[in-house]
């Protein structure tokens, strides 16, 4: 028996050491460039950055859908763009939008469509992904997604191993999606002398009102801790395609006018752009895609509150 405890104290320390020294390789090679680790010089700018700020909060859509040198010109307050990526999920970037609120602040969020939909959707290998390389982001993932995590806990090892294969064949991969595409505000500013590649692509999935059940009861605890700090909070629906089909217009309407009655938040009129606004997906603008959102969403905001228009200007 005590030989055997000894094997298996053996083989786990080895499976130990291998994983280290994997992870080790990854962040020195590949992990200190990655996207996500912008998420660290966000809290980090989170943090000390004082109020009065205006706090910009989603996902990459918001990253790479605003002018936020404009918008400080505009409100004559700094603004910190803390968006990033979707893949983490509606409850944990409105966590670490909450855990940074101070009275003083202003929030404009922009949630994707895919974060509306129910059971609180998320990536396990974004969060996964995040944590290790941003460990401040350990603190914000909700109890109710341990589960989802813990038992795709696997997919990490294999994304390292698959990353650092490509990285010992080819090199650092020639991509314009790392932390130093972030510029000092937060914005994502690497594609902009890109030319659009018109992405053809519609968005994934927009979820009936029916299904928003889930996506407003947490936007609504989001809102009720902002008002009780005297924040407000104004809701920029995400940039939708203006050649998607009228039927998916009329849904993405639905949708911003239900959470605006459940949540009591402010939804500005939804923006239906030209394809050629659009760089690479259906939720990143080009250079002219962000400069002519940045203008309308400084318009909206000029305009006294009133109901969603689908049809934006």
């Amino acid at each position: 028996m005590k030989r055997f405890v000894l094997e298996v104290a053996a083989f786990l320390a080895l499976q130990a050491a291998i994983a280290a020294g994997v992870e080790w390789t990854y962040r020195r090679e590949i992990g200190g460039r990655h996207f996500l680790a912008a998420l660290e010089d966000k809290e980090r700018r989170l943090q000390t950055v004082r109020p009065p700020r205006v706090l910009l909060v989603g996902g990459s859509s918001l990253a790479f859908g605003v002018n936020s040198q404009e918008l400080a010109q505009a409100f004559g307050v700094p603004v910190l763009n803390l968006a990033v990526h979707a893949g983490l999920g509606l409850d944990l970037i409105l966590r670490q939008a909450e855990r940074g609120l101070v009275p003083g602040d202003r929030v404009l969020l922009s949630p994707e469509y895919r974060l509306l939909d129910q059971g609180s959707p998320f990536d396990s290998s974004t969060v996964w992904q995040a944590i290790l390389i941003a460990p401040s982001t350990a603190r914000d993932v909700g109890a109710h997604a341990l589960p989802q995590l813990l038992d795709d806990g696997l997919v990490l090892p294999r994304h390292r191993l698959l990353a650092l294969w490509e990285f010992w064949r080819r090199g650092r991969p020639q991509s314009l999606y790392w932390r130093y595409g972030f510029d000092e505000r937060g914005d994502f500013i690497g594609h902009l002398e890109q030319t659009s590649l018109q992405a053809g692509g519609k968005h994934a999935r927009v979820p009936p009102p029916e299904e928003l059940a889930d996506a407003v009861a947490r936007l609504s605890r989001f809102a009720a801790r902002a008002r009780s700090l005297g924040v407000e909070v104004v809701i920029l629906p995400a940039p939708f395609p203006a050649d998607d089909e009228p039927s998916r217009r009329d849904a993405v309407a639905r949708i911003w006018r239900t959470i605006s009655q459940e949540t009591g938040m402010r939804v500005i009129p939804v923006w239906s752009p030209d394809r050629s606004l659009f760089y690479d997906t259906e939720y990143h603008l080009t250079r002219e895609g962000r400069q002519a959102h940045t203008e309308q969403i400084l318009r909206a905001l000029e305009q006294p509150a009133a109901g969603v228009d689908a049809s934006g200007p």
